[in-house]
């Protein structure tokens, strides 16, 4: 232990003379760091450059998820057992993530608005996550 103590202390001596010497021999007549508010110039912020949203090419295109949602509905009217297993998954998963909302609302109130809109757009996905076993 003495010697990790020992071996950092050592380190961080190091870094902070590192820093002191590159200090003094760095050209004086390069540009120093002034502070925006200090600057002569105006303060306006500079645009960022503009670039598209890089595109995840990992994920299905439009397309892809359509037909597989073809697929999957199909899947489920076809296999009524696989379909009725499927929603009581479903409904035991929205149970499970509802007690858990009254727990984090119980262990802390403040986050009450925030479960109730995340509770609103459940609602919202829900009737397109189901609608396909009905």
């Amino acid at each position: 232990m003495k010697t990790l103590v020992a071996v950092t202390v050592s380190f961080c001596v190091a870094l902070l003379l590192g820093w002191l010497i590159w200090g003094r021999h760095v050209d004086s007549a390069s540009p120093k760091f002034v502070p925006i508010a200090h600057s002569p110039a105006t303060n306006a912020v500079p645009p960022l450059p503009s670039r598209p949203a890089p595109q995840p090419s990992n994920l299905p295109l439009p397309s892809e998820w359509q037909e597989l949602r073809s697929v999957r509905d199909t899947t489920l009217q076809n296999n009524p057992d696989l379909a009725s297993e499927y929603k009581s998954l479903l409904a035991e998963m929205d149970q499970q993530q509802k007690d858990l909302d009254a727990a984090m609302i119980k262990a802390d109130p403040k986050v009450a608005p925030v479960v109730a809109k995340l509770e609103e757009l459940r609602k919202r996905n829900s009737v397109s996550r189901t609608s396909a076993s009905n």
